[in-house]
């Protein structure tokens, strides 16, 4: 929701460079002036498609350490239109489409929605849980450290990314992943492994 705190100021920009155009062309009647004013108008367009391209080549760091699937993240950040993108709908049908029955899917903030999208409103999979510390299926309340523990025992439990910071710091510490997919599967931690890494 905080993107909705610019939109203020989108309007008052755009209101007061056309009040200032407006004065321009009033002052000089020049249609240079005008001409100039419909380059910079327009501008942008070319702007939005170069930018990611320089940016890919020129600013590496905005290939964030999490990647999401089906999204390039230079052109989702640095160019506004979105016509046509379909990247968290085809993640969530892939991702809900690739478990086993009755599995649990433990997804982080910004994917929580689109798996609940696809489940509840495309009736896919109605028999996953899809969990997270903000939302969750219908009737399904957020899974405690000690119910994920028991339930790893009996069903299948995904995260959507095992990183700290995306995924519950107690799942990270108690549980091992292996990539599945789209999605990481839990497993117990290997004990003895553990040990051994401690003791080097």
């Amino acid at each position: 929701d905080r993107h909705a705190f610019f939109l203020p100021f989108y309007c008052l920009s755009a209101m007061f460079i056309g009040l200032g155009a407006d004065w321009l062309i009033n002052k000089y009647h020049s249609r240079t002036v005008i001409i100039g004013i419909a380059i910079l108008t327009l501008l942008p367009i070319p702007t939005y498609f170069l930018t990611p391209e320089l940016a890919r080549e020129y600013y590496k760091p905005l290939a964030q350490r999490r990647q999401r699937p089906y999204r390039d993240e230079y052109t989702y950040w640095l160019q506004p239109w979105k016509t046509g993108y379909r990247g968290a709908e085809r993640f969530a049908v892939e991702a809900l489409n690739s478990v086993e029955q009755d599995a649990v899917i433990y997804a982080y903030t910004t994917d929580i929605h689109a798996l609940l999208y696809v489940q509840e409103v495309l009736g896919k999979r109605p028999d996953i849980k899809i969990v997270s510390d903000h939302d969750s299926s219908q009737n399904t309340l957020p899974l405690s450290q000690a119910e994920i523990e028991t339930l790893i025992k009996g069903v299948p439990v995904y995260v959507t990314s095992p990183t700290k910071g995306y995924c519950p710091t107690y799942l990270l510490e108690n549980f091992d992943f292996s990539k599945q997919g789209l999605l990481y599967q839990a497993t117990a931690k290997n004990t003895a492994q553990t040990i051994s890494e401690n003791n080097i």
